[in-house]
């Protein structure tokens, strides 16, 4: 059995965030992608209405026009892709996190993950099957349960109260196997 008391800071989101960097990665690279096929197929739609113009202004017209729709569009969505890229891959705004006024304790056995939370105006108590998490990450300085696709859990090696961070280490590994990853 192992138990811990964990009160959350921005060290332990900095770690969560070191887990999601590559679907980060992948989202930026399809918006990239994104936006370069909206630019290929604009530029190839203005080159032929371009090679269409027969010297009439209303043509002439609505290239232009849609030209700058185009790059108002273009140009919008790659600021976008880029302020929310930057806020994606920079730490300081964990940096500047106040420690959180809610104490979780967990006490996990080869079966079940209990979850008590305390805090003041909240006290519940969850109960989890080990087996059942999503998945699990063990990182140099913390342990990360996902207990569903996208609500997880963060555990500091340090704040482990009975027990230790390589019994831990073994009922992860017996109960998810493969679903257990270390990152070091």
């Amino acid at each position: 059995m192992v138990k811990a008391t964990v009160r959350y800071t921005g060290e332990h989101f900095k770690a969560v965030a070191s887990i999601n960097k590559v679907n980060r990665y992948r989202a930026g690279i399809i918006a990239v992608g994104f936006l370069a096929v909206l630019t290929g197929w604009s530029l190839h739609s203005t080159v032929d209405l371009i090679s269409k113009l027969n010297n009439q202004k209303n043509d002439l017209l609505e290239i232009f026009f849609w030209g700058v729709i185009m790059f108002f569009c273009v140009g919008t969505l790659l600021l976008a892709t880029i302020r929310t890229a930057k806020a994606f891959f920079t730490s300081e705004k964990y940096d500047k996190m106040q420690p959180s006024q809610q104490i979780r304790s967990f006490e996990i056995t080869p079966d079940t993950l209990l979850l008590t939370v305390d805090g003041e105006i909240e006290h519940s108590e969850r109960r989890f099957i080990l087996s059942g998490l999503h998945s699990a990450y063990e990182l140099p300085e913390f342990f990360v349960f996902y207990l569903y696709k996208d609500n997880y859990c963060i555990l500091g090696r340090k704040e482990i109260t009975e027990g230790s961070p390589e019994e831990l280490r073994k009922l992860l590994y017996d109960a998810l196997g493969s679903k257990f990853i270390i990152k070091k």
